[in-house]
């Protein structure tokens, strides 16, 4: 077994991408039904868990950017 993914690396602040990967895996998940590859099994998971984890960090900057944004527009009179 190789070490070598079959995916390019992620932009880590890109969202759009990591959640364009997370979507092509799924399909081809998908389309595989009951005939997966066990052997690109790992990778494939391995990369959605890497994209998975570019969204989490991009969504909670974004809830911060806007919690602190709103906290302060709503304290000001």
């Amino acid at each position: 077994m190789t070490d070598k993914s079959p995916y390019p690396p992620l932009d880590p602040g890109s969202f759009n991408q990591a959640y364009a990967r997370l979507e092509a895996i799924a399909g081809k998940l998908r389309a595989a039904e009951n005939r997966l590859d066990f052997d690109a099994l790992l990778p494939d998971v391995q990369a959605a868990l890497a994209a998975y984890e570019v969204c989490r960090q991009r969504l909670a900057a974004v809830s911060e950017a806007l919690e602190a944004q709103l906290g302060d527009t709503a304290q000001k009179p």
